[in-house]
């Protein structure tokens, strides 16, 4: 792996092992000790339960079968449907407790946010066949990847535009995280197969970070 001339300046922070090969093998760490204790989440008439995200409130998200699924720290389960979905999942919960997740209607997968007290708010990224949200800042900003059928990353800012990152050529591209300034980080594979890790803000737009050998 090795880092791009011009990103050096982000492989400290976010990408240590591009710097020093073997950086993420280089010590063995004694096993923590097993303290603490555990609940169970099972709620009556959920068959397949699938907690998929926290915030620090202790506020849970994810999906209970084809229902998405918010637990507030008090033990109290609520299950929602998009209207009209096949099937919802409540992917990922920030600290306002507003839910980003995925929806499938008509074996199409689109987008929504569900505030708080309840509301619902689909999208899809504009000219998109699927949009899938994957993930969401405290401020309401969504990352995620849709495709025309071509795969395009995504930025929805909590005004509802939409801003895409591509890579021309690339054939897979996955954003897979957003701070509260904005900024998202995540990889992409161009059209040799090799892969690449990049930065994305509004200002700037992608930035390389670190380029790697071939997924084969």
């Amino acid at each position: 792996m090795t880092c791009l001339r011009s990103s050096t300046l982000f492989c400290p922070a976010l990408f240590a092992a591009c710097l020093v090969p073997g950086a993420l093998h280089s010590q063995t760490l004694p096993p923590l000790p097993l303290k603490g204790t555990y609940q169970i989440l099972d709620t009556p008439g959920c068959g397949s339960l699938s907690p998929e995200s926290i915030n620090n409130k202790g506020v849970i998200s994810g999906s209970c079968v084809n229902h998405g699924l918010v637990r507030d720290p008090s033990g109290t389960f609520t299950t929602f449907d998009v209207p009209g979905a096949d099937s919802t999942d409540a992917a990922l919960i920030n600290e306002a407790g507003t839910v980003v997740g995925r929806y499938i209607a008509a074996n199409t997968v689109h987008g929504f946010l569900r505030t708080p007290d309840g509301a619902i708010t689909t999208f899809d990224a504009p000219g998109a066949l699927n949009t899938v949200p994957l993930q969401m800042n405290d401020l309401g900003t969504v990352t995620g990847y849709y495709e025309t059928p071509g795969p395009h990353g995504f930025v929805r800012f909590p005004d509802g535009r939409f801003a895409t990152i591509d890579v021309p050529g690339s054939p897979y591209i996955r954003p897979q995280g957003i701070n509260n300034r904005n900024v998202v980080v995540g990889y992409y594979w161009d059209s040799a197969d090799n892969e690449h890790s990049f930065l994305w803000t509004q200002s700037t737009g992608l930035i390389n970070v670190c380029s790697a050998r071939s997924k084969h």
